[in-house]
């Protein structure tokens, strides 16, 4: 205001939140494409990692020591297996 640069209208903007005349807005603009995210923690970038994923339709399992056969969690569906899951024939891969 003091340059002259905004007009005097906007003096006092933004508003209060609480002005009853008044309405905050948030606009979120996307190209509207969903992605998945598909990455991985840093200790787990090189190498092979205890992540597998079904060749089928792509759920994960995450292998972890329990020393008892259920020792792949499934996110998707909160369960643990004494296998990584897949829902096909064409098995899974473990990821690197």
């Amino acid at each position: 205001m003091a340059s002259n640069v905004i007009p005097a209208e906007f003096d006092g903007r933004p508003f209060d939140y609480t002005r009853p005349d008044s309405m905050n807005v948030i606009v979120l603009m996307t190209d509207g494409e969903h992605w998945p995210a598909e990455e991985l923690n840093d200790e787990y970038r090189s190498g092979l990692s205890p992540i597998y994923r079904s060749r089928g339709n792509g759920s994960l399992s995450i292998a972890h020591d329990r020393s008892v056969c259920a020792d792949y969690y499934q996110p998707d569906n909160n369960s643990w297996s004494c296998e990584p899951y897949s829902n096909t024939s064409a098995g899974y891969e473990q990821l690197t």
